[in-house]
């Protein structure tokens, strides 16, 4: 049996590629997304955070912590989910909160988010964390996820593929 992973994006296109290797009989085909591709080569139990586990801890976040910016609105309904919708789009475009470029007071407010979710998670539960850590294992790439296809992929968002 020949391993293979074929990289997908969305719920519909996981499962639709599930079924298809389930009827095709195909024992070697892993489907992922690039986020289980990360916790995959990073190895042992990592896994990416999922949005159920991550919206609480943010509402503690939220709760527990002061903010420059963030400390008016912190109360209002939905703020939990709407923090973490713009947590991933930073993490997406691979902005480090700690880069003098782009210092402002709600990045710093995100910031303080960020350290408190590391703190309330295991190591390398966020996206960036997870990425840091395939990189390191990427040698292994061969042995655990075999030849890669990327299934109607249109883009990788920065975070996946660093210019470092």
């Amino acid at each position: 049996m020949k391993r293979h992973t074929v990289i997908v994006e969305g719920t519909l296109s996981f499962r639709m590629q599930r079924v298809a290797a389930a009827r095709a009989g195909d024992h070697g085909r892993d489907v992922a997304t690039l986020p289980l591709l990360a916790a995959r080569l990073a190895g042992g139990f990592s896994r990416p955070a999922d949005h159920a586990t991550l919206v609480p801890i943010v509402g503690r976040a939220l709760a527990e912590l002061a903010f420059e910016e963030l400390e008016a609105v912190k109360t209002r309904p939905g703020m939990a989910r709407a923090v973490l919708a713009v947590l991933a789009r930073v993490w997406a475009a691979d902005i480090r909160f700690d880069d003098p470029l782009y210092a402002s007071a709600r990045l710093l407010d995100l910031g303080r988010i960020e350290t408190y979710l590391r703190d309330q998670l295991p190591i390398g539960a966020l996206p960036p964390d997870l990425r840091d850590q395939a990189i390191v294992g990427v040698g292994h790439a061969p042995a655990t996820i075999g030849s890669l296809h990327f299934h109607r992929l249109i883009s990788i968002d920065p975070l996946w593929r660093p210019c470092e």
